[in-house]
């Protein structure tokens, strides 16, 4: 398991371009709280993922497909099903990443400020902590309530090395398409279908 895993893990939903948050534009007054406001209101949630991933070292797309859950307050399942079998598990200040052999590795967010940060991209938004996204990013809206799009730049020198930018889309109070362009060129997306 490696640092690109945990940062697959952390995309959930939103379109790559250079967003509004780059392009200086202001969001409609609210639009960024209320939307992180909806994400907030489901205590629980569920889905299936396609995550495609575009290394900038290759040509080809790699692509799987899994499952996601999220408990409020921090509790967070990454499960790969297919190529291969991985997860990652967020459970507090602790992350466990298992590969194809079962094993688990254990990390402790607080030891790592990458991982930290990474964790909490995917983490504040659901949880509707504003605060903590807003240490991280600068973060913009379009749309409306009903179909909205979050742009987040990096608001620290510590996040820009890890991430050019991150987008999340979704309608109402569900995340459904998650976008993360890295620092070294790498891209991932990942699209989300709720499950009841």
């Amino acid at each position: 398991m490696t640092m690109a895993r945990l940062f697959g893990f952390v995309v959930l939903v939103a379109l790559l371009g250079r967003g509004e948050a780059w392009a200086g534009v202001v969001s409609p007054p609210g639009l960024v709280e209320t939307v992180v406001g909806q994400l907030a209101e489901l205590p629980q949630r569920r889905g299936r993922f396609v995550r495609e991933k575009r290394l900038a070292a290759l040509t080809v797309v790699l692509r799987s497909t899994g499952t996601l859950t999220y408990t409020r307050p921090d509790h967070l399942e990454d499960v790969t099903e297919a190529p291969r079998y991985e997860s990652l598990m967020v459970d507090g200040r602790s992350v466990v990443l298992t590969g194809a052999d079962r094993r688990g590795h254990r990390l402790d967010l607080d030891d790592d400020s990458r991982v930290r940060v990474m964790v909490e991209t995917l983490l504040a938004p659901l949880s509707g902590d504003l605060g903590m996204l807003r240490r991280n990013y600068v973060v913009s809206a379009r749309g409306d309530p009903g179909a909205w799009h979050l742009d987040l730049a990096p608001g620290r020198p510590e996040v820009a090395a890890l991430v050019r930018h991150v987008g999340l889309d979704g309608n109402d109070n569900t995340l459904r398409r998650v976008e993360i362009e890295r620092a070294n060129g790498d891209c991932e997306s990942l699209v989300i279908t709720p499950l009841p």
